[in-house]
């Protein structure tokens, strides 16, 4: 498999400094699961409380931190790089110039849409033999097949993004807004004496209701 050429020092840096951990502090993530799971997608997401200075700090923070990975564009020449170095690991008999093109031409069709840095990370846990994702566990004595590497890959790249939506939607939440019942106020006096009506909201001459009368004695059949 030709070499392809070195990463780019923007991207060498990104890789070097990526977050190790997407999880959010205790106060953050109490909050995260007040979220209303009802709630669609697009909707702006109702908090239990509003956001306090430092939490909004930490959050804006988090997703200058992991919006680059997330968002990261494919780049081919460097993810074959990785794989190069993946498959230098598991030395293979003598291949054919044909083999060694089509086994390059594999790999370039399976990670042509996948960032370097989430191909970088996929080798290392095959390496590591971090593969829960594939299912079965594989052989490791060999190397991953182009699907097995683009699996560790996209799993690696949904957790950057599945964390950056749960940064901004939370960024993006207004607090709960409770609204108190409104006291009853009473009719003035002499509004309702305008109506006819007594202070008890009755007309004055209304008559009573009254029950059945006790006295009269029991009608025989």
């Amino acid at each position: 498999m030709p070499n392809p050429p070195a990463l780019p020092a923007a991207l060498a840096n990104l890789l070097q400094h990526r977050p190790t951990t997407l999880s959010l502090p205790p106060s953050l993530a109490e909050l995260e699961r007040t979220l209303q799971p009802t709630e669609a997608a697009s909707r702006t997401p109702t908090l239990s409380r509003a956001l306090t200075p430092d939490e909004r700090s930490i959050l804006s923070q988090l997703v200058d931190e992991v919006a680059p990975y997330a968002e990261a564009k494919p780049d081919a020449f460097s993810a074959l790089r990785h794989v190069a170095k993946l498959l230098a690991a598991f030395p293979a008999g003598n291949m054919s110039d044909a083999v060694i093109d089509a086994r390059s031409e594999a790999y370039d069709i399976a990670l042509e849409d996948v960032p370097a840095w989430a191909v970088e990370v996929a080798a290392k846990r095959w390496i590591k033999g971090d593969v829960a994702p594939l299912g079965d566990k594989p052989n490791l004595s060999f190397p991953p097949s182009p699907p097995q590497l683009r699996a560790l890959a996209l799993d690696e790249l949904a957790k950057m993004r599945g964390a950056l939506w749960r940064y901004r939607r939370l960024l993006a939440g207004k607090p709960e807004r409770v609204v108190p019942p409104e006291p009853r106020r009473e009719v003035p006096a002499d509004i309702l004496g305008a109506l006819g009506l007594g202070a008890f909201g009755r007309w004055p001459d209304a008559a009573r209701p009254t029950g059945p009368d006790d006295s009269a004695s029991p009608k025989r059949i």
